[in-house]
């Protein structure tokens, strides 16, 4: 279950909303999947990304600040990989790592906050709480296609010994199957991804011929296929929701971008 946070921040007690996944919420991990509300946040976001539109930089730099400082962090800690689309994910270690093409980062470093955005892709957060080590996903159609979740998964295990079974796994607001028709090669590509001839994650709805895909739950088949069972899934639609989240689609790709955010760092 998702539930919602308000923080109050600022001088003038402005509030920044966020959600927490209740399967998440142990000691030891601070976490968040946060909204568009929040101040000075409306247009533009946490995350909408450094570079891509200088005139927007300083903007973006205050927004991030402050929803990392009301969840009691430390913004000179955050780590923000360069993210492409891919399925690749990176074991980072310090904060001067290159995460050029990078949609995926794990670390047990209590001294590094993870900060990934999108704006209808899917966030992921996964958690091993006996071995406090953390990862964040961006999981767009791509990267679900190329089962990047179960990349994050194989990392745990291969780098820290974690099996599958004792990873948490928070799947967070991303655009529903009612509003994401695909093409016919990018549904061949995702249904490809799982390990069964059909699901729910693919249908064709009454008034449009395309078929409509669950990355959500595409994300969760697997994640259970390679052994994690404890899944909490948001039921939010990006898109249907467009005044809670940034939406490419339904801002037409000019929209600002949600985050991601996890750290071992402490709680509040």
């Amino acid at each position: 279950m998702f539930v919602l946070v308000e923080e109050q921040v600022g001088d003038n007690n402005q509030v920044i909303k966020y959600y927490e996944s209740s399967l998440l919420q142990k000691d030891g991990l601070t976490h968040a999947f946060t909204t568009r509300i929040g101040p000075g946040m409306g247009e533009y976001g946490f995350t909408l990304g450094t570079g891509r539109n200088p005139a927007l930089d300083d903007i973006v730099s205050t927004n991030r600040k402050k929803i990392v400082n009301a969840l009691s962090l430390d913004g000179k800690k955050t780590v923000i990989p360069k993210q492409e689309h891919t399925n690749n994910v990176k074991v980072i270690s310090n904060l001067s790592e290159s995460l050029e093409l990078t949609d995926g980062v794990i670390t047990d470093n209590p001294k590094i906050v993870l900060m990934l955005q999108f704006a209808d892709c899917t966030p992921i957060i996964l958690y091993a709480p006996d071995k406090k080590v953390i990862g964040v996903v961006h999981a767009g159609w791509k990267g679900t296609a190329g089962r990047i979740v179960c990349n994050a998964v194989k990392k745990f295990e291969e780098n820290f010994n974690i099996k599958p079974v004792n990873i948490l796994a928070g799947i967070g607001p991303t655009i529903g199957q009612c509003c994401y028709p695909v093409a016919n090669d990018v549904y061949s590509k995702l249904k490809n991804s799982v390990n069964i001839s059909s699901c729910q994650a693919f249908k064709i709805f009454d008034n449009d011929d395309k078929i409509h895909v669950d990355l959500k739950m595409i994300n969760q088949l697997q994640l259970q296929e390679v052994g994690v069972e404890n899944i909490d899934v948001s039921k939010f639609c990006t898109s249907c929701d467009n005044d809670l989240f940034f939406s490419y689609r339904a801002e037409n790709g000019k929209t600002g971008r949600h985050s991601a955010i996890a750290s071992i760092e402490g709680q509040k």
